[in-house]
């Protein structure tokens, strides 16, 4: 993956708890939504090396998680985007009659963690599989006839031995944790795509960049004059 010479440490405690001994720099954030949830993208980075992506919502409501994802899976997330937005076209174009239809990608996480509250993280050895499907209604109004719901199987905390036997099964399984996005218009889904493009990605490296040079020659200036 591509090297990268200067990275920003995100403050946030859940990102800081699960990233230890690691940097992340955030990609993008998702304005203030009725699709909860608020989602986030960020780069995960070690030996100033990008090792994984992460799609998470940071502290903004709970369940908080942060769910890591390949290069390999992150380009399929996309690619999951991009068909919604092709199957819209063609299902305007056709005057095609309501149907739902599960888009054929799959994006797939060996990483996540969560936590119901944010003083407590659990994490799952479970592989996580993100489903998108497609939901077109041409009754609908105009921006919403086409929608993006994305799931996941759930996935359950890892315990030890002495956990399980002091928990009942019940409190167990309230602990899960499943992704759910659901009903996003054509305006949600483009608007995601476009900040998490690989361009839209180098860029945000090179601006960092430039500003880490830029603090290095305002650093050497002072010591200079002063």
């Amino acid at each position: 993956m591509k090297k990268i010479p200067v990275v920003i440490i995100l403050t946030f405690f859940i990102i800081g708890a699960a990233f230890s001994q690691t940097e992340t720099l955030l990609i993008y954030r998702e304005e203030i939504t009725n699709n909860e949830p608020r989602l986030s993208f960020l780069m995960r980075v070690k030996n100033d090396a990008v090792i994984s992506y992460v799609l998470s919502n940071e502290l903004f409501n709970s369940p908080y998680f942060l769910i890591e994802l390949t290069e390999e899976n992150t380009c399929n997330f996309r690619e999951a985007l991009n068909r919604f937005l092709e199957w819209e076209t063609m299902a305007i174009e056709n005057n095609l009659d309501s149907f739902t239809r599960t888009i054929p990608v799959n994006a797939v996480s060996n990483n996540v963690t969560w936590s119901w509250i944010s003083a407590r993280m659990h994490s799952s050895k479970e592989p996580m599989i993100m489903n998108f499907q497609f939901d077109w209604n041409p009754a609908r109004r105009k921006e919403y006839k086409a929608l993006l719901n994305i799931s996941s199987n759930t996935v359950s905390p890892v315990r030890d031995e002495t956990e399980v036997t002091r928990i009942q099964s019940f409190d167990i399984d309230r602990l899960s944790f499943a992704f759910q996005k659901n009903y996003m218009n054509n305006e949600a889904v483009s608007r995601l795509l476009e900040n998490i493009t690989i361009e839209k990605i180098d860029s945000i490296i090179d601006q960092y960049l430039e500003r880490k040079i830029e603090t290095e020659r305002q650093r050497s200036l002072i010591e200079e004059l002063f």
